[in-house]
């Protein structure tokens, strides 16, 4: 029959056992938590208005944390013109994109918004220093003009010289650099909801299954 003494043997040689379990097992069991937090949190961004697919009903504190209102239509968007020489301009500046002469390609992306800062190929030159700045691993630099880009253009249109879809697409990328998965989820959910034509939304429909996967969840 078990005694006292029993007892407090065996919570001695537990507590023993328990200070030598190597720090590797705490940090894994910790990982696991996290990884299981942010699959509850995944689960609530399969759809790009801040709805659970299983309830249907609208998490009212999670929209409102992630809602991007860069997202939404410009009150004024910016009225743009077809100026002569402008086209000539934004080639030569692609021309050294092309080439690899990213510092040249900048100058002449900036001179270009310079001299002609209604011309409608203005939204590639914002698009295109994006892009350059997130090759160069300046994220914070690419997504300001990704911004300039969504706060200052129509988000209606189509076309190569349409860049809205592919600026969001990037902020969804600038938000899985800094591991904030449910808001890039609700930047792909977009471009998903929004564009589906664009081949852009292919992208975002792999990007958003890679990130549900890595959390166990399915699509």
């Amino acid at each position: 029959m078990p005694t006292r003494n029993n007892f407090f043997w065996g919570f001695v040689v537990g507590g023993v056992f328990f200070f030598l379990l190597p720090p590797c097992f705490f940090a894994e069991s910790q990982s696991q938590f996290e990884k299981s937090k942010m699959k509850k949190i995944s689960a609530f961004f399969v759809t790009s208005d801040g709805q659970n697919a299983k309830s249907g009903q609208v998490l009212k504190p999670l929209e409102e944390a992630f809602q991007d209102p860069d997202l939404k239509e410009p009150k004024k968007p910016l009225f743009v013109v077809t100026h002569e020489g402008a086209w000539g301009d934004y080639k030569e500046a692609l021309g050294q994109l092309k080439s690899d002469n990213e510092e040249e390609a900048i100058l002449l992306f900036h001179s270009f918004l310079k001299r002609f800062p209604d011309e409608g190929l203005g939204q590639n030159c914002l698009y295109w220093l994006g892009v350059i700045y997130w090759k160069k691993e300046q994220p914070d630099l690419a997504e300001g003009f990704f911004r300039k880009l969504l706060q200052n253009y129509s988000h209606q249109g189509e076309g190569p010289n349409f860049k809205i879809p592919e600026a969001i697409y990037f902020l969804a990328k600038q938000a899985e650099l800094q591991n904030q998965f449910g808001r890039a989820l609700y930047y792909h959910r977009f471009v998903i909801d929004h564009y589906p034509k664009f081949a852009i939304a292919e992208e975002s429909r792999a990007s958003v299954e890679k990130i549900l996967r890595s959390f166990g969840k399915k699509k």
